[in-house]
């Protein structure tokens, strides 16, 4: 895996949603285990730059690179920005994602519904597709989706339009295992239960309610806890690894 060099002698990694929380923590991570990382981006670029600056002083090559997800178009336009200037993606991390609103379900509306599926299901999709030929041509690669505690658990009460939303990442994660496992390229996902990032303080005293409790270390996780996950995934040491779901929620239910 880490012989699959890009342009500067070093694998390409792209993270999306790399600009804050578990996506930053992950491309930095990656660069410390020798990937030049392209840190994808929807809005915020001096966010995304300062998390460039890190991946550099951790050791691997960086390129800010702005993408919505949701759209076809721009994903394939990073994809190529990202393979003129670092070299083809053997690694893609989904962290490109959210919840929006919570609502209790027959407070959900058509729009939020459409809004949050496109955003955690088409938005991987389009990033996925944008990748996995280079993969197979590269005889390999892997992907990593981010997935939630709540796509086991239902999101009863106030989150089912991202618990459905999930549970359609954990769905493609397995399909495009089974697809692609011939060509060597491995996809995973991870399912991070609550972390102590930005992302979730909006939401964190709902969030509390609605699980009764932290899990059985009794606290929240940390944005580098689940990197570290992704990068043991994308690392050879996860060979042998593929078409899982890595619930990494500190025993929550």
């Amino acid at each position: 895996m880490m012989s699959q060099a890009g342009r500067h002698g070093r694998p390409v990694a792209l993270v999306t949603g790399g600009s804050s929380g578990i996506g930053a923590a992950t491309a930095v991570r990656l660069a410390t285990d020798g990937f030049d990382v392209a840190v994808g981006y929807r809005s915020g670029a001096d966010r995304a730059e300062q998390v460039a600056k890190e991946v550099r002083s951790a050791g691997g090559g960086a390129l800010p690179v702005q993408l919505d997800v949701v759209s076809t178009e721009s994903v394939e336009r990073a994809y190529r920005t990202v393979v003129a200037e670092l070299g083809a993606p053997t690694v893609l991390v989904n962290s490109a994602g959210g919840f929006l609103e919570l609502h209790p379900f027959l407070e959900i509306d058509d729009a939020l519904w459409r809004r949050t599926l496109e955003l955690n299901i088409v938005g991987t999709v389009n990033c996925c597709r944008a990748v996995l030929d280079g993969m197979v041509a590269a005889g390999g690669g892997r992907i990593v989706n981010l997935s939630s505690v709540v796509s086991r658990t239902g999101g009863a009460g106030e989150s089912m339009h991202y618990a459905v939303s999930k549970g359609g990442i954990d769905t493609l994660t397995l399909g495009l295992a089974r697809e692609f496992g011939r060509h060597g390229v491995l996809v995973n996902a991870v399912a991070p239960g609550l972390v102590d990032s930005a992302i979730h303080d909006d939401f964190r005293e709902r969030f509390e309610r609605l699980s009764s409790n932290y899990g059985l270390l009794n606290r929240a996780g940390t944005a580098e806890e689940i990197a570290s996950v992704i990068a043991f995934l994308a690392s050879d040491g996860g060979s042998f690894v593929t078409g899982q779901v890595w619930h990494v929620n500190g025993g929550a239910a």
